[in-house]
């Protein structure tokens, strides 16, 4: 998950899971304690809200995501968003038998090698990955600072509480079950178009339209 807040002594009874696309937006509301779904709604939006990584009318994603959250007829605290998979940047990299310690530097290292976007305006993730061989295999995700930090300042805006971001591909991966070592594709179809994933230990390994 590439945002992700420290929520250490902070309840949430209610949460909305946001899925975000270029034309429409979508949420479940979620009551934490009963474990259950408690509503699932969409909202089309009028016009693009999302180009080239960045929130282009930041006002009319307000607008859509109050209405969406007034035919819920739900109330929430906090929000769990997830983006495009296009949106994201992913590499899987090996390194050598390096400790946890120096993982950031060597993620970081690599990142501004092989990302179009420079450092300081990306947020980077990543995840040690199970591997029997010799080294390290590392899922590295990056998603745009500037689009991030958008999305944040306009559910915060609204009164919810985000805990993170992720790729709609890491969320649906994670609903599969774990097969070893065993690859798996998901395929997902969308507004946006079709993508497909290969997912191994619930784990996303390659995303592709």
């Amino acid at each position: 998950m590439v945002y992700d807040v420290n929520v250490s002594g902070y309840t949430c009874d209610r949460c909305i899971g946001l899925a975000v696309g270029d034309t429409v937006l979508r949420s479940v509301v979620i009551d934490t304690n009963k474990r259950q779904i408690s509503a699932l709604v969409e909202q089309s939006i009028d016009g693009h809200i999302l180009n080239g990584g960045k929130i282009i009318n930041p006002e009319l994603f307000k607008k859509t995501l109050l209405e969406l959250i007034s035919k819920s007829k739900k109330k929430a605290s906090c929000v769990s968003i997830s983006l495009p998979e296009r949106y994201a940047l992913t590499r899987e990299l090996t390194f050598p038998n390096i400790s946890d310690a120096e993982i950031e530097e060597a993620v970081k290292w690599q990142a501004k090698n092989i990302f179009p976007l420079p450092l300081d305006e990306m947020y980077l993730d990543w995840k040690v990955l199970p591997n029997e061989q010799d080294g390290k295999e590392i899922f590295v995700v990056a998603l745009p600072k500037r689009l991030v930090d958008d999305l944040v300042s306009i559910v915060t805006s609204i009164g919810l509480r985000p805990v993170n971001i992720q790729t709609s591909a890491t969320c649906l991966g994670r609903l599969l079950p774990a097969k070893g070592n065993r690859l798996q594709a998901l395929v997902n179809l969308s507004d946006e178009g079709i993508t497909s994933t290969l997912v191994k230990g619930s784990v996303t390994k390659l995303t592709a339209p």
